[in-house]
């Protein structure tokens, strides 16, 4: 098996693991849903930790730590995340899995929208279609639903800016997350306290079984990240793209086939114009990269041709004239008798280069050596 393949697997792997949640949170029931979020924010705190130590990046986590900008960033993303997790959370637990599909669909539209917005990132003629059809398809579940897709739109919301703030802060996976479970976990650990103060606390008191189940969030929070790391380093970002589509389509078939949730065929217009959105997205993103499309701001990047002296659009070398220096007026070896010594200096070293044979070999014959009488 080759390192691509093994790539492909881990994505495929990641992405189902991911889906695969909305099996896993009613499990946790009779728990409510602030406390299982709050579980899930603690154990993944204590996961990373330990992953952290484990592959020593403790002392990167600490000088990310020192960055002020970086850490109001990762604030954001992780108040972001938490909303979005207790939202899906809520949407598992409260028969909203279909709707909760919608909402993944959307979500890397609205990302590109935000990068619009926000990042005056530049965009291409189909993703603007996409994003069009998009706000169509909300526009016809609105009416379907007799109100707006709310749910669906936090959810994509969310995620969107979970992904600006990701991108503003560029920092590392590993570090990132862990510090974003730093940000969140005591405030997570304080509502578990007060929880249990009260006798509203489910923890220890179902069960062993139960108990293991609400410190699994963590892993299951986690593991999936772990495979994306590996995947991300073996698989190009289009197919890891393509792959991830894999999570909502799972959802909603999930949401239809396990959960039995109802599916009234007028909101399955909404959702045809999703997927066709979708399609569109996809096909110009790989035609992008493929093709060599330019994103609009010249970036040799986006046109395939990425020199090996960075990632800049600087101008070739070989297309710019050489530039001749002016002579010094005064001394050295630019002007006068010194001048002419280097030159022939210098000629003599490449007649030497292109004729070995006329180079001047010390005399090594024999000679005898006379005696004076």
């Amino acid at each position: 098996m080759t390192d691509h393949q093994r790539g492909l697997i881990a994505g495929v792997a990641d992405t189902l693991l991911w889906a695969s949640t909305v099996l896993y949170w009613p499990h946790l029931k009779p728990s409510g849903d602030g406390e299982i979020l709050a579980q899930r924010l603690v154990w993944a705190f204590v996961c990373m930790m330990v992953l952290l130590a484990l592959t020593g990046r403790l002392g990167s986590f600490l000088r990310l730590l020192a960055d002020r900008r970086t850490v109001l960033l990762l604030a954001g993303a992780a108040v972001s995340i938490t909303v979005n997790w207790a939202g899906f959370i809520w949407g598992v637990n409260h028969d909203h899995v279909v709707e909760a599909s919608l909402g993944l669909f959307i979500g890397p539209l609205v990302t590109v929208l935000m990068g619009v917005l926000a990042l005056r990132e530049p965009v291409r003629p189909w993703q603007l279609a996409a994003i069009s059809l998009v706000i169509a398809a909300v526009g016809v579940d609105a009416v379907a639903y007799g109100k707006a897709p709310w749910f669906a739109l936090m959810l994509a919301v969310t995620g969107g800016l979970y992904g600006l703030f990701k991108k503003r802060a560029s920092a590392a996976a590993l570090e990132s997350l862990a510090l974003e479970m730093t940000v969140v976990a005591p405030f997570a650990l304080a509502f578990l306290v007060v929880g249990a103060g009260t006798g509203h606390s489910t923890f220890g008191a179902l069960g062993l079984g139960h108990t293991l189940l609400l410190m699994g969030g963590g892993l299951v929070t986690v593991t999936p990240l772990i495979f994306f790391g590996y995947a991300a380093s073996r698989v190009s970002l289009v197919l890891l793209g393509i792959i991830g589509y894999l999570a909502p389509v799972t959802t909603f078939v999930l949401g239809l086939v396990y959960f039995r949730e109802h599916f009234p065929a007028s909101q399955l217009t909404g959702y045809v114009l999703v997927w066709i959105a979708l399609g569109v997205f996809t096909i110009d993103s790989v035609a992008g990269r493929l093709g060599g499309r330019d994103c609009g701001r010249g970036c040799c990047r986006c046109r395939g041709r990425v020199r090996s002296s960075g990632s800049t659009c600087a101008p070739s070398s070989a297309a710019q004239p050489p530039t001749r220096q002016p002579p010094s007026r005064r001394g050295g070896a630019g002007s006068g008798k010194a001048a002419q010594a280097t030159t022939r200096r210098q000629a003599r070293a490449r007649e030497g280069a292109a004729f070995p044979s006329r180079r001047r070999r010390p005399d090594r014959r024999y000679r005898p050596v006379t005696l004076d009488p």
